[in-house]
């Protein structure tokens, strides 16, 4: 059984390879430009989602009352299929003068925040009474208490909570990037809708391409940039140490 599973591991990258091959120059050069589009997009998602998540997260967490009655609501928000309000969202931000190259962030934003919120809620709600009450005694408040407790005791979720949501972000670009709304499609230029447009047009090998690029910058980011400041903020910031 296994050297039957590495035979067909090989026939397929040996297929890939073959298809991989007859992508041209200008075709490599405009993946290149599109994963880096795509890439300020997911990043810019994270950004503007931590900027809610984190204080939102924090603050239910702190409460035991408001993680009761709001963390059910939060779980209902995020189980509802995003895609279904794209369209409503791709109008919002038009009209609101916001071009669809970097209106589709909101769509991306849309389902990947959830894993952020749930990991810091989760963190805040793990933090020790005892830091709370140590912080209490030193009168230790307001911005200062956020800065030297609340964000370092939640560093750890928020790092997986990011990590999560990148990849939630990446994939939601496939359908974020190409939005077809009153009859008008709407493209924004990048990885995503390169690969949807490759899928559509059965353009196999820009396909695989497409594919196989947008997993190759994810595996690379996690075991360089996500996995460093995983470790720092284990070693750093874990509570658990």
């Amino acid at each position: 059984v296994g050297l039957a599973f590495a035979a067909l591991a090989l026939l397929g990258a040996a297929h890939l390879l073959t298809m991989l091959q007859q992508l041209t120059a200008a075709e490599w050069r405009h993946l290149a430009a599109s994963l880096g589009l795509t890439f300020l997009r997911t990043y810019a998602a994270l950004a503007i989602g931590a900027l809610w998540t984190v204080p939102v997260g924090i603050w239910i967490g702190l409460s035991p009352a408001r993680t009761r009655i709001l963390q059910p609501i939060i779980q209902v928000a995020a189980a509802f299929p995003a895609p279904m309000i794209f369209p409503l969202v791709t109008l919002a931000t038009l009209a609101a003068g916001i071009p669809f190259a970097w209106g589709c962030v909101a769509l991306m934003l849309l389902g990947s925040q959830w894993y952020i919120l749930f990991n810091v809620l989760s963190g805040a709600t793990a933090m020790p009474h005892d830091l709370r009450e140590a912080a209490d005694v030193y009168g230790v408040g307001g911005l200062a208490r956020w800065r030297t407790l609340y964000l370092p005791a939640v560093f750890p979720s928020l790092v997986t909570g990011l990590i999560t949501a990148a990849g939630g972000a990446w994939n939601a670009s496939i359908v974020a990037e190409v939005v077809r709304t009153r009859g008008e499609t709407l493209v924004a230029p990048g990885l995503g809708a390169l690969i949807t447009q490759a899928s559509e047009t059965a353009n196999f090998p820009l396909l695989a391409a497409g594919v196989s690029t947008m997993a190759l910058a994810l595996v690379a980011l996690n075991r360089t940039f996500w996995r460093r400041l995983y470790h720092l903020a284990d070693e750093r910031f874990g509570l658990n140490r």
